[in-house]
């Protein structure tokens, strides 16, 4: 029987946008690390940072996306590629999603959202559920790594008691972001409060997705059901709205 790819719903590979990959080789590179990985298919989310370089507007991502394709397909290299957006949230965003700035998760209803690093209002949390008012399914980014969630993970369980989903970094479950976001982590994990692992990788160097071993070890601390689950079958839920 055939061992289902994996889905990695956060990547940055898009080539000279961001953080990520500076030029095309460095998007290969990394394409070609998450192919030995078992991933097949990979959601491309630049950082969305309104008013700053980091905001490219959702049509030239799937642009983007539409170009590097064509360039994987050309260097054999089987990874197919939907666009999303890692979007900074801030108090204004529901205006940026009425005027359809904001990128989904491929053809979705679902976002997957950024906490800021430095403390926040607590209003910020009411925006983020104002997505719900409008259809819309909120992933957190990496909430391990948010200095708030790592005092206490009690706003982040209210937020998911009301239906927002939560994507954890396979760095941060190995140890890689520093203690306080593994220990945060290990505390979702044990909570069955993840939803989503992913790889958030921004090359194939520096930020780069997990080696062999690094599979093996965060597979010995997932165990294999929620391996599958988490990097699997919940990735599959997004794919199915997915043309």
């Amino acid at each position: 029987m055939t061992t289902p790819l994996l889905t990695d719903i956060h990547c940055h590979i898009l080539p000279g946008v961001d953080d990520g990959p500076a030029g095309i080789e460095q998007s290969l590179a990394l394409a070609r690390a998450l192919v030995a990985d078992g991933v097949g298919q990979v959601f491309a989310t630049p950082h969305y940072i309104t008013r700053t370089a980091w905001a490219l507007p959702a049509d030239q991502v799937m642009q983007k996306v539409d170009e590097l394709q064509a360039v994987l397909q050309e260097h054999g290299i089987p990874l197919t590629l939907h666009p999303g957006m890692e979007i900074a949230l801030h108090q204004h965003l529901i205006k940026e999603l009425k005027q359809n700035k904001l990128q989904p998760l491929g053809d979705s209803n679902y976002y997957l959202l950024e906490f800021p690093f430095q403390p926040f209002r607590d209003d910020l949390l009411d925006t983020l559920l104002s997505f719900q008012n409008y259809g819309k399914i909120v992933i957190v980014a990496h909430p391990e790594r948010v200095p708030v969630f790592q005092r206490t993970t009690e706003s982040l369980f209210r937020l998911i008691e009301q239906g927002v989903l939560t994507q954890v970094n396979i760095g941060s479950l190995l140890g890689l972001f520093g203690k306080k976001a593994q220990t945060t982590a290990l505390q979702l994990l044990e909570c069955d409060a993840i939803h989503f692992v992913a790889s958030d990788a921004h090359g194939p160097e520096a930020r780069r997705p997990p080696t062999g071993k690094e599979w093996l070890q965060l597979e010995k601390i997932l165990g294999p059901v929620r391996t599958r689950a988490l990097c699997i079958d919940n990735p599959a839920r997004i794919l199915s709205e997915c043309n």
